[in-house]
């Protein structure tokens, strides 16, 4: 037992201190996770301005959002990962220069146009009322 294992660092040594681990916590119980700090609470997301315009949706998103229940009629036992992989697998196969994928990026930059504009007026807002 000590030819291969001994010099690559041994698969022994990890076994035993397994072995000797679950002896020591118990043959059913899970690895302890670290106690939270005293004082230390978890950091609150910042509140989202329900008047901060919305970015738009990515070409590939607003494709999916139209071709979704396609892939879903299409493949009806496949969950939402796997509509998720295979409408990325559908966007990837279009052509970049493919009429239907210049629509949705098109509609991407026009969306992104107006969302500047939106966010413009928003921050003069802003510096005007804070």
């Amino acid at each position: 037992s000590s030819g291969i294992n001994a010099e690559y660092g041994g698969k022994e040594k990890k076994k035993k201190k397994v072995a000797k681990e679950t002896e020591i916590r118990g043959a059913g119980s899970k690895k302890a996770s670290k106690p939270r700090k005293e004082g230390k609470a978890r950091e609150k997301k910042k509140e989202r301005d329900p008047n901060r315009p919305k970015k738009p949706g990515t070409a590939y998103f607003q494709w999916m959002n139209v071709n979704r229940p396609k892939i879903k009629e299409k493949y009806p036992t496949f969950g939402i990962t796997e509509i998720a992989k295979k409408a990325g697998e559908m966007w990837r196969a279009l052509d970049p220069e493919s009429e239907e994928r210049k629509k949705y990026e098109k509609l991407y930059k026009e969306g992104m146009v107006k969302y500047e504009e939106e966010m413009k007026k928003y921050h003069w807002n802003l510096s005007r009322n804070p």
